[in-house]
């Protein structure tokens, strides 16, 4: 699972946890009003939402053969080829499925052709027998875990079509009781420090095989493909993989190892704007609630909901850059880059500005947003962007404390965004949430990020079904 530290995210917001009063929204039309906020200009702009669907439904999608039965986790990602839909579905590890048919079309659905785009070292099924000492020798971030989160198409000169494939994924490294899958033996413990002595419920480093006691490390790294013929359009495996792209802005342990700081990246989206690729994820910061490392989170570094990007067609390590804004500035920048130099598991990150204010004590991070995937407008200048958060009341009045809810915010930089539009306040803990890292799909099915403003869906996952919401903003 991608959403793992409920009991010490709870530890870190409980000064979030007044209760306010709260007004319900009814009906399948709502004004609301969000503000749309230019790099130098802002403007109120007042949008009225249409709920097609009032309530989130389940998605007719097929299982993947071959595949675990949690795999489809993360929502589909796709690729359209004439008129052969490309689905890149993911859980722990990523599967490429070909299909002629769109989401949201009726009748029965069923893949011509699936196969793993990209696995993790442990519990990948074509790894087979594989320990502990053996999985320690292979790449530490994508120990456990490597689902694809997003895929978009991208112009390069280096592919014979012209065109490339971006995968943008989220990885994790922790502590496994056992493997899912495959030929895999257990137990696992995390391979970032084995000597971190501030876990919960008494673990260690050495001793934790049980994410949830924070024995959990998350990365966000980049892995591309030709779109040409010779891949089946991406349906081939042999995708090249870069590795991260993108550090904690504080590191992940302390320099001794002794101390975990932060969890990591995670939950990444991308966008192509131009002649950059912005990949948005949250920087989640650590604490057990008695080791004093919540008064760390403040600053140029503290965590929250941020952004990188990298000018195109450069998208290795080393080309990505983190947006900041220096405290007492006006303006941000891309030049923090986003991956440290020869660093370590202790080095520090970028200095990385939040997109997303924590309105309780804006110097500390916010630690509501979860999941935010961007789409943009069709033939306007507004993205779109769909976040799912825990509501700890940092943004607005509190409804339901850690539970989890869905809004949608709208931009006309990707960076600066508006206050959040209510979209679906399903108020529940995340393993029975209906939208879980939700993300756009247009009408027709046929992309993540390209959309109409009056005619969308959003889909969700609730482990491990898809379920959808058909929505429009109308601006007036």
């Amino acid at each position: 699972m991608t959403i793992t530290l409920k009991k010490q995210l709870m530890i870190l917001l409980t000064f979030a946890c007044a209760v306010a009063g709260t007004t319900f929204l009814s009906g399948s039309n709502v004004l609301l009003v969000g503000r749309v906020a230019a790099a130098s200009t802002s403007t109120t702009t007042t949008f009225s939402l249409t709920k097609y669907t009032v309530s989130p439904q389940a998605l007719n999608f097929p299982a993947i053969k071959g595949a675990p039965v949690n795999n489809n986790e993360i929502p589909p990602a796709m690729i359209i080829k004439d008129k052969s839909h490309n689905y890149f579905v993911s859980g722990y590890m990523g599967f490429s499925c070909l299909g002629n048919w769109g989401l949201f079309g009726s009748g029965i659905h069923a893949f011509t052709d699936c196969s793993e785009a990209l696995g993790p070292v442990v519990d990948n099924l074509q790894t087979g027998y594989i320990t502990e000492s053996m999985a320690d020798a292979l790449p530490a971030y994508k120990r456990n875990y490597n689902g694809i989160f997003s895929v978009v198409e991208y112009n390069n000169p280096a592919s014979s079509s012209g065109l490339s494939l971006l995968a943008v994924m989220h990885e994790e490294n922790k502590g496994e009781a056992k493997p899912k899958a495959g030929g895999g033996v257990g137990s696992f413990r995390n391979s970032v420090s084995r000597s971190i002595t501030n876990l919960v419920n008494g673990d260690t480093g050495s001793t934790c095989i049980h994410e949830n006691n924070g024995c959990y490390f998350a990365f966000v790294s980049a892995a591309t493909i030709p779109f040409t013929t010779a891949t089946s359009y991406g349906h081939n495996p042999q995708w090249t993989d870069y590795g991260p792209i993108v550090w904690p802005s504080q590191g992940y342990v302390s320099s001794d190892r002794t101390m975990k700081v932060a969890n990591g990246p995670r939950h990444p989206h991308a966008i192509i704007d131009g002649n950059y690729a912005y990949v948005f994820y949250q920087d989640s910061y650590y604490t057990n609630g008695f080791d004093g490392l919540y008064n760390l989170d403040v600053g140029d570094r503290r965590g929250g909901m941020k952004v990188i990007r990298a000018q195109l067609p450069n998208v290795q390590p080393g080309s990505w850059y983190a947006y900041y804004q220096p405290a007492g500035s006006s303006a941000g920048d891309f030049t923090e880059p986003a991956l440290p130099i020869g660093g370590s598991f202790s080095t520090p990150g970028p200095r990385a500005t939040p997109i997303f204010t924590n309105n309780k004590d804006p110097n500390h991070g916010n630690y509501e947003g979860l999941s935010f995937a961007i789409a943009q407008v069709k033939g306007q200048n507004l993205y779109a962007g769909v976040e799912e958060y825990a509501d700890w009341g940092l943004e607005g009045p509190l409804m339901c404390a850690g539970k989890m809810r869905v809004a949608l915010r709208t931009s006309t930089d990707l960076i600066h965004w508006s206050a959040r539009i209510p979209l679906y306040d399903g108020c529940q803990d995340y393993p029975n949430f209906a939208l879980n890292l939700p993300e756009f799909v247009d009408a027709s099915s046929s992309s993540n990020t390209q959309i109409d403003l009056n005619n969308f869906y959003i889909v969700g996952n609730k482990p491990f079904t898809y379920y959808y919401m058909h929505v429009g903003l109308t601006a007036i």
